[in-house]
């Protein structure tokens, strides 16, 4: 049988007739291929898209339907949606997000950019409120700090300042004093790197907010540091520190505030990470305590609580979206872009000790 179009739309439902017709589309896993006879190609939002257009235009002409002009549902993608979408913003035209799966808002979710917009799509009567600076445990001593200024979308919103236990925890507060002066090398031959121009990893709603400077993005961020227009072509990211004995303390550093790093030292994308976990309305899941990270500092100011507040309150790509790699991501860029450490402030232009390939 043939495929249904109402308004110039179709239905996700079609893709399992699509996969068996004539016109020979096929998904396998995150591939969608144009026609068996030409191969596979690698499935972009955009080509898919494309791809179910084409077919359910075809369908509807075999079948002989007819086009009515009763708007779009949520759920389903409007043949008019997809030339909109040339920009290829997940924000702007089509709803793709709907079409992909992603439930928590669909066409009537709140612009991402809006401080009032909430993790759930909906806009916020206010802004979402932020936790107390946490205390410094008994017997733990800050020793540095540092400081972020954060950038979401277009917009600077304030700096975290992080007051760091590098008593309790000296490898990992050095390695994290490097990278906040643009200093940080895993060899000496190494282009320094550093969390200026950096982003927003992972955010998980009401329980931690990760940033830091993954593999792939270590190459800008070191050309927009130095304003280059690309990284040297000698250019290597670098590795995480060698796995390191710095043990979690013996208090709970789970609350909103506390700022951690992966039990063994900083990660792949050296990035740290700070629990937003309020007790009491996020749930007893969501810190950051053993066996599985140490806490090497804190907040230190209201300012940065909320800061804290406003990432985590951040739309975010969901599982459902069925894009690997992206959950957890915020919907609008996060940006570092500066970064402090005493009297040491890193912008986009370089200084001496930012220089590579050993110079």
């Amino acid at each position: 049988g043939g495929a249904t179009i109402s308004g110039g739309v179709l239905s996700l439902g079609v893709l399992s007739l699509l996969s068996s017709s004539a016109h020979g589309f096929h998904m396998s896993g995150t591939d969608i291929g144009s026609p068996r006879s030409a191969g596979r190609r690698h499935l972009t939002r955009r080509s898919w898209l494309q791809g179910v257009t084409f077919a359910g235009a075809s369908a509807a002409a075999a079948s002989g339907a007819s086009a009515t002009t009763e708007p779009p549902s949520q759920g389903f993608l409007g043949a008019n949606d997809v030339a909109a979408k040339a920009t290829g913003n997940v924000r702007d035209g089509a709803d793709i997000d709907a079409a992909l799966g992603i439930t928590w808002g669909g066409r009537d979710r709140c612009d991402a950019a809006n401080p009032l917009c909430g993790p759930d799509g909906q806009l916020r009567k206010e802004a979402a409120a932020a936790a107390p600076v946490p205390k410094t445990p008994d017997g733990v001593a800050i020793t540095d700090t540092i400081e972020l200024d954060i950038q979401i979308g277009r917009t600077n919103v304030g700096s975290l300042r992080v007051g760091l236990f590098g008593e309790a925890s000296p490898q990992n507060v050095r390695n994290m004093i490097l990278l906040a002066e643009s200093r940080y090398r895993s060899k000496p031959s190494d282009y320094a790197t550093g969390w200026a121009w950096g982003t927003a990893t992972n955010v998980q709603n009401g329980h931690r907010v990760s940033l830091g400077v993954a593999r792939d993005d270590q190459g800008a961020a070191y050309s927009r540091r130095r304003g280059l227009r690309k990284a040297p072509e000698d250019f290597a990211p670098a590795e995480r520190p060698p796995r390191n004995e710095d043990r979690v303390g013996e208090f709970d550093g789970s609350a909103a505030g506390f700022v951690s790093v992966p039990l063994g030292g900083l990660g792949d994308d050296l990035s740290l990470t700070v629990s937003s976990l309020v007790p009491g309305e996020s749930g007893s899941d969501g810190g950051m305590r053993p066996p599985t990270s140490v806490v090497v500092g804190k907040l230190m100011d209201d300012e940065s609580m909320a800061v804290l507040a406003r990432l985590d309150a951040l739309p975010v790509q969901r599982r459902a979206a069925g894009l690997p790699g992206k959950e957890g991501r915020p919907m609008l860029k996060v940006y570092i872009t500066e970064t402090r450490h005493g009297d040491v402030q890193v912008k986009s232009a370089a200084t001496d000790e930012e220089d590579g390939g050993g110079g």
